[in-house]
């Protein structure tokens, strides 16, 4: 099964990742359940890149402070 390759690396995958697989085997869903994870990976990953983007401005602007 494939959650018995996952749990033997373990330490490979995110925790969240190891449980969904688990999850949808038992509840026979595991399509849906894979595609849900990817669609939260995907709005995980937008969240983060507007986050980095939005700091970038006002490190540049505090460096530019600092050098004056």
């Amino acid at each position: 099964m494939l959650s018995d390759a996952v749990l033997r690396n373990q330490e490979i995958f995110p925790k969240i990742y190891v449980t969904s697989i688990m999850a949808g085997e038992k509840s026979g869903s595991l399509i849906e359940v894979l595609e849900r994870y990817v669609i939260y990976q995907r709005l995980a990953l937008g969240v983060r890149k507007k986050v980095l983007v939005s700091l970038m401005y006002p490190c540049i602007l505090i460096l530019l402070v600092i050098s004056l």
